[in-house]
């Protein structure tokens, strides 16, 4: 079998990274460089649980602003910027590990050059592991809230280069999300892009997975209509979400907690059958969601404020914390049960009394 061309422009890409690493420089050092002013204040975040064993978390997130780089080079895939002398600024991978993951699957193509023609240019994918469907709604599309800055919406013209997200059913919501002055790029994944002026976008929450800053969830529930139209009132209220279909955390005894539901009014549904807007059509009216952990529970998003939450777990919740955080952040109430067994894919079996009691607001433990 003859591999295609991207396996073998990830495998070179592999190797050329080992042998010359690209080098790395702080955004203070890199040539012709500099910050844009902050668009996101300084916030400090607490989360509290009813149930005891959930410990309240706390995050600290400082100020967001753009970087801009005069005649840099921007990889589309992971929005990583490098100054004219080729050097990756730091700050831009986000994170070191990010930044050496990308390096050891060869994000870093030197082939095909991309020339941008626009006043600047940027790009929001997070590349890599984080091109699942959670960190694509939670991470990546977020960045977009920094084109919406002063600096940014005063340029006349502005490249978003895209990658994965070029797929025809995320053209709509990038649209409605994006600014007038900026403009939809497909790109090749290895590519990378040459442009007037670089612009990094922050990944706006840090490394907390889930937490959405109001300012953009006001913007993305508003691009989200544009895109897709009005909440249908016609959708059920009570979802479970069923993992059937998936190769791991699965419910075993899911057929038994789904009579149990489906007595209480509840919907089941796959969501990997439905396209975006469906999904955003299933959770817009949501009352109660009903779910193992998974990406799914992302379209929580989609949700209105004061939507209950249960989440099912295989193993110690506290570790995965995506959705508390989103469900906190969109004012909906959150509750979790755990079957307490080794492994968060591990397929396992709920207590169904305690799940049916957890959806109908009878408990809280």
């Amino acid at each position: 079998m003859i591999p295609s061309p991207q396996r073998v422009s990830a495998w070179l890409g592999r190797r050329f990274d080992r042998a010359f690493p690209l080098p790395l420089v702080n955004a203070n050092d890199a040539k012709d460089s500099h910050w844009g002013d902050p668009f996101l204040l300084d916030e400090h975040v607490e989360v509290s649980s009813p149930r005891t064993s959930l410990p309240t978390v706390a995050l600290e997130l400082p100020l967001r602003r753009c970087l801009f780089v005069e005649g840099g080079t921007i990889w589309p895939e992971n929005g990583v910027v490098a100054d004219r002398h080729g050097r990756a600024i730091s700050e831009t991978a986000w994170a070191p590990d990010r930044f050496a993951k990308h390096q050891h699957i060869g994000s870093f193509g030197r082939f095909p050059v991309i020339t941008s023609d626009a006043r600047a240019a940027t790009a929001i994918e997070c590349g890599g592991w984080w091109t699942n469907y959670g960190h694509v709604i939670l991470e990546s599309l977020p960045r977009i809230l920094g084109l919406h800055s002063p600096e940014c919406l005063q340029l006349d013209s502005v490249d978003v280069h895209i990658c994965s997200l070029a797929a025809p059913q995320w053209r709509p919501l990038l649209e409605a999300l994006i600014p007038p002055n900026a403009r939809l790029c497909p790109s090749p994944a290895n590519s990378r892009v040459r442009c007037r002026s670089a612009i990094a976008l922050p990944v706006i929450s840090g490394d907390i997975v889930g937490h959405i800053r109001r300012e953009w969830l006001s913007h993305f529930r508003a691009a989200a209509t544009r895109a897709w139209g009005p909440a249908d009132a016609s959708q059920p209220r009570r979802i479970y979400v069923s993992r059937r279909q998936a190769t791991h955390r699965r419910i075993l005894n899911e057929a038994e907690l789904i009579a149990s539901l489906r007595a209480l009014g509840f919907v089941v549904v796959a969501l990997e059958t439905l396209s975006l807007a469906e999904q955003y059509k299933l959770f817009a009216t949501a009352e109660v969601v009903v779910a193992p952990h998974g990406a799914g529970l992302t379209n929580l998003i989609h949700a209105p404020a004061g939507c209950s939450l249960v989440e099912l777990f295989p193993d110690d919740p506290s570790l995965e914390r995506h959705y508390r955080w989103l469900s906190h952040s969109c004012q909906q109430s959150y509750n979790c049960w755990s079957a307490n067994v080794f492994g968060i894919h591990t397929d396992f079996t709920v207590d169904i009394d305690a799940v049916v009691a957890m959806a109908t607001g009878q408990s809280t433990a």
